[in-house]
């Protein structure tokens, strides 16, 4: 399956004036994705994913993982100011973002898997593809949004670039959860950790994070 089709809540492609957001497809998007952020030291050094190690791993292990998952769902992120390229007539691919963890029953999902490629980043790619979809998440669906009650956003607590987007899109910090994740040889793997003292069950090369958790809802 190249796409994601059976998340649960319904998606259409989503735009403004600079970027598009578009289904993320294997055939399309995942051998530019992979070959650039294989490549860049920084692209998963605050995740529980990545580094891969063959674009087959990435497809399998990223790709379709989150493609089976019918409680996510990810975009790929065009930038309609760039030239169009062989990936999108429209512009050019220049990072992912996904809805994750999604709950129907509770109305609520999370933005996560936010990747900008390097030589996009800090130029507000990532703010602004994630404020098109708080909005279709927290819209009315009169006005062609979702309804949900509550949008999350967790970024590591190292991760200083991910806070500042939840914090200029009015997120709200509602908790540090310490000792959240062990990144399994993260040393190796070239993650950031807490900077604590690691505890008895890890092993030598593990890290750990502290995951910062925000939240938007329907009436905020």
């Amino acid at each position: 399956m190249d796409e994601n089709n059976n998340f649960c809540f319904s998606v259409r492609c989503l735009e403004d004036s600079r970027i598009k957001l578009i289904p993320f497809t294997t055939a399309a998007h995942a051998r530019k994705a992979y070959d650039i952020t294989s490549t860049d030291p920084q692209a998963y050094a605050h995740t529980a994913n990545g580094p891969y190690e063959s674009l087959d791993q990435f497809i399998s292990d990223f790709v379709q993982l989150l493609a089976d998952d019918e409680y996510a769902f990810t975009f790929a992120i065009i930038d309609k100011s760039q030239p169009p390229t062989p990936e999108s007539t429209e512009g050019e691919l220049v990072g992912t973002i996904s809805f994750c963890e999604a709950h129907p029953e509770d109305f609520t999902v999370e933005i996560g898997h936010v990747q900008v490629f390097a030589e996009f980043r800090g130029n507000g790619v990532a703010t602004a593809a994630a404020r098109l979809l708080l909005e279709y998440a927290l819209g009315s669906p009169d006005t062609g949004g979702l309804g949900l009650h509550r949008v999350e956003w967790h970024a590591s607590t190292a991760n200083a670039a991910s806070i500042a987007v939840a914090r200029k899109l009015g997120f709200e910090a509602i908790g540090v959860v310490r000792y959240e994740r062990v990144l399994v040889d993260g040393t190796e793997k070239g993650k950031v950790g807490n900077g604590r003292e690691l505890p008895p069950s890890c092993k030598p090369g593990d890290l750990c994070r502290d995951l910062v958790m925000f939240a938007q809802y329907w009436d905020s």
